[in-house]
């Protein structure tokens, strides 16, 4: 296969560097159609990434601290400040690495048919450090899925070797092992190096959901009749609102509900709504077909499965599903407003699955994720197939949901995967959830996809907190309501 090789070189590496490389990344493996590696590889290269910038700044500390890196108490006395003294200052050790001519580079290549990431940085591995490595490359060996490696109390301090541990499960994942990874160093700069056979096979996302996931999903009931009519009904271009009506005043509880969201703040209406009819005038076709399948499928989920968590999803759900209201409202996207809000409410309905049938996997790892400030999709692709993104849409597929909605549900937390079709629908639910946790200081501007705030046009924090400030305002004006 003859592709250029690329080659990226930056004195160091911020948000927006990550992301270039990221987008380098992407197009290098559409070029030699491994794009299906892209979640597992983007992880290890920006691992790899993010350890050959820190080594660089951790030398600028030392030397700004007058301490000897070479020494390991001065090591563990330098180690300890280092991690608050330069995010405190992160501008500061950005000009000196730029001053002392400091790199780390990153070079993508086909050799010898194999798919070669490889990033440098201008620093020499030291061999306390290299053994270090060492040990916990040993470490991670002995787990063979994230749930393992939960279950037996996973270190996520500084230093632990989590993202190490993180990396080789991707790569058992892809179906490589530890020995593809490697670390070396000679007296100018310190090399980590991946190599992919370009012979490996791909695998399908299906193969990593667990049989007791699919038995579960397939013995959860399809809808009743009445809500397949109204289905039928909001599909046929020649119904009217009275023909819904009729349908909908079968079953009290959903009468109760579409005059709720119909007077709630979303709506914005002057005159408070009492009767069905008014109700489905004001929200309209799409917005009761959303309202239809979210009521119908929460009541399903909780009549099978009576576990306390299910009312926490859907409290997060729903405040997700008012940001991507407000995010579609914002940037003038009327025509899937209401299609994003349904999505959202729809979101996390996977969740519910794994917290019945894993309750202590699944709170560890959102543990791990609001620790790190991680997507839950990295860490559930690694355990023994309990992905919530991918479950949420095989349950959507067997609602026959519209696909729109199945590709939102799949795609929130890998919104590049998506494909241009559905892409704005998933941006904007992927950006709503990050609303969430952004709000609750779990997780950071930096962390965000940066193709995303192109989209919206937030690639500068500054504009990202005022839009934000914008629509949490807007939520706390809605509950004080």
């Amino acid at each position: 296969m003859s592709i250029e090789p690329r080659k990226i070189e930056f004195p160091y590496i911020d948000h927006e560097k990550e992301s270039l490389i990221e987008e380098s990344l992407e197009k290098y493996l559409v070029a030699i159609g491994k794009i299906n590696l892209f979640q597992s590889l983007s992880y290890i290269l920006k691992e790899m990434v993010g350890n050959a910038n820190k080594a660089n700044l951790k030398r600028i500390h030392f030397t700004l601290n007058n301490l000897d890196i070479k020494f390991e108490t001065h090591y563990k006395e330098g180690m300890r400040s280092f991690k608050e003294n330069y995010t405190k200052d992160i501008n500061k050790y950005y000009r000196e690495a730029e001053k002392r001519g400091f790199y780390v580079s990153v070079y993508l290549a086909v050799i010898n048919n194999n798919f070669i990431i490889s990033v440098k940085n201008s620093n020499i591995l030291l061999s306390f450090e290299k053994e270090r490595i060492q040990g916990r490359i040993q470490k991670a060996c002995k787990f063979k899925s994230m749930e393992e490696a939960l279950l037996e109390g996973l270190d996520t301090e500084e230093g632990a070797g989590f993202g190490i541990i993180l990396t080789t499960l991707m790569l058992r994942k892809i179906g490589l092992d530890e020995n593809v990874f490697n670390v070396s160093a000679n007296d100018k700069f310190t090399e980590a190096k991946v190599t992919i056979p370009l012979s490996l096979p791909d695998k399908e996302e299906e193969d990593f959901i667990a049989e007791t996931v699919k038995k579960e999903i397939k013995e959860i009931p399809q809808f009743p009749e009445h809500i397949l009519e109204l289905e039928r009904l909001l599909s046929n271009p020649n119904s009217n609102f009275s023909d819904l009506s009729v349908v909908i005043n079968r079953d009290p509880s959903l009468i109760a509900d579409i005059i709720k969201v119909a007077n709630s703040s979303l709506y914005m209406i002057t005159n408070k709504v009492k009767t069905i009819e008014e109700a489905v005038r004001q929200i309209g076709f799409e917005g009761v077909r959303g309202l239809v399948l979210t009521y119908s499928a929460q009541k399903i989920l909780m009549d099978k499965f009576s576990i306390d968590s299910i009312k926490e999803i859907m409290q997060h759900s729903t405040e997700v599903a008012f940001y991507a209201y407000e995010l579609a409202k914002k940037y003038n996207l009327k025509e899937i407003r209401d299609l994003v809000y349904t999505a959202a409410i729809l979101h996390d309905f996977g969740k519910i699955i794994i917290a019945s049938l894993k309750p202590d996997i699944s709170e560890k790892i959102n543990k791990i994720c609001n620790e790190k400030g991680i997507s839950s999709n990295i860490l559930e692709n690694l355990t023994d197939g309990y992905n919530h993104s991918l479950i949420g849409a095989k349950l959507c597929e067997k609602w026959n949901f519209t696909e729109d909605l199945v590709q939102v549900i799949r795609y929130h937390h890998i919104p590049l995967e998506s494909g241009m079709k559905h892409q704005d629908m998933v941006f904007v639910v992927y950006l709503a959830n990050i609303l969430y946790y952004y709000r609750r200081k779990e997780f950071d501007y930096d962390k965000i996809n940066y193709q995303v705030l192109k989209f919206f046009n937030l690639t500068k924090e500054d504009d990202f907190k005022r839009i934000t400030s914008s629509i949490i305002g807007s939520l706390r004006i809605k509950n004080a309501g």
